[in-house]
């Protein structure tokens, strides 16, 4: 049915072979195992404090290489490392992260250990943002002691800038251009109690 260009026929035809043999291996009249290929486990971190089309489309990238899991980082490291409050508590980053189609699971870094929850997750790849300050061969040095031998360490190179914001910081003077430049523009956040 492909060959003459019938997909629906196909499709409903290697559906149906497929339950006939699933049936036939529940009444133990065959023997089958369904070979499913194995999906290489994905992690990538950061802060995500304000969602963008950046962050969306970086996830999407290192979704295409397997499962996707995610390390949002601890208000207290946000604070160490971008010297500044996050705008979204922990809690409300990592719900937003973990909604997004391409991420599989989105979990809390640990405060004292930045690789504890690398290892706890047990990658095939770390996949890099271009704005993260880490030195890749390093970075897999530092896995390797740790135990996690064939771990590949990937890095976007740089910013999919097809969207705007393509950062945080770009949003963020987005909201301050909008909302505190303009008179009309702080009129309305006063109207609303923020």
């Amino acid at each position: 049915y492909k060959s003459r260009g019938d997909y629906v026929t196909a499709l409903s035809t290697i559906s149906y072979a497929e339950g006939l043999l699933d049936s036939l291996a529940r009444l133990g009249k065959i023997d089958i195992k369904w070979r499913r290929e194995k999906r290489k486990r994905v992690v990538t971190a950061g802060t995500f404090d304000i969602l963008h089309p950046g962050h969306v489309m970086m996830l999407w990238k290192a979704a295409s290489l397997g499962e996707l899991y995610v390390i949002v980082a601890r208000d207290e490291n946000v604070r160490r490392f971008k010297k500044r409050d996050p705008v979204f508590p922990e809690s409300a980053r990592v719900v937003l992260v973990e909604s997004l189609k391409p991420v599989k699971k989105a979990v809390l870094g640990d405060e004292s250990d930045i690789l504890r929850k690398v290892v706890e997750l047990k990658p095939d790849i770390v996949f890099l943002g271009p704005d993260q300050h880490v030195d890749e061969s390093s970075l897999k040095k530092q896995l390797e002691a740790r135990g996690l031998k064939s771990v590949e360490v990937v890095r976007l190179k740089e910013r999919i800038r097809d969207y705007s914001p393509s950062s945080s910081t770009q949003a963020i003077m987005g909201i301050i251009r909008a909302y505190c430049y303009h008179e009309e523009g702080a009129r309305n956040v006063k109207a609303e109690g923020d």
